[in-house]
């Protein structure tokens, strides 16, 4: 059983691997976490800090969305507020790349995720707790197993990670399953990420 769930994970993998980031993958990412947001009023998005308005520059903006792909950026970011009084539109949508952190980053931030990992699971095939707590885990693509990721943050060295990111806020329940209610967790190693 166990290896059914590790070919299920690489066949997920397979599909988004290289998959390139889209507008339309991001709104439905943002509205799979919140059915009453409206990501298609934005005309405000920050990738890696740099702002991009789609009403003055949407072909820069699709230029760099085009080398971007979904297995290299962390968790999406939205807010429905206006970050500054000059954006127009409705709100913010912000993409942040993989980048390769600092040792001493690294450990403060696996710790923190590791914290978040508490549900116990007596066997690989058990089925989610209905009262689940823990959130999402995926490393270098792979979407682990909930019954199996408490066990593989711990085992997971600072030495190996390339980058990490955390979002304790809803995932898109379609894509990382009922676990994402909690969360996602995404490590990036460095054999993985080369």
């Amino acid at each position: 059983m166990r290896y059914f769930f590790i070919l299920l994970c690489l066949v997920i993998t397979l599909n988004a691997s290289g998959q390139k980031i889209t507008k339309q993958y991001i709104e439905t990412w943002i509205k799979e976490c919140d059915s009453t947001a409206r990501p298609e009023l934005v005309k405000a998005y920050y990738i890696d800090g740099q702002y991009f308005d789609l009403l003055r520059n949407e072909s820069e903006f699709n230029r760099k969305l085009d080398s971007i792909t979904i297995d290299r950026i962390h968790p999406i970011g939205y807010s429905r507020t206006k970050m500054d009084n000059y954006v127009p539109g409705e709100g913010a949508i912000g993409i942040i790349t993989v980048k390769q952190k600092e040792g001493a980053q690294i450990d403060k931030l696996l710790v923190y995720a590791q914290e978040f990992f508490n549900d116990n699971y007596t066997s690989s095939s058990q089925d989610v707790l209905v009262n689940a707590k823990d959130p999402v885990l995926v490393v270098d693509g792979v979407l682990i197993h909930h019954a199996l990721a408490k066990e593989a943050i711990e085992k997971i060295s600072i030495d190996e990670i390339y980058d990490i990111s955390m979002k304790d806020s809803l995932a898109p329940k379609k894509i990382y399953g009922v676990n994402a209610r909690n969360g996602i967790v995404q490590i990036w190693t460095k054999k993985g990420f080369n």
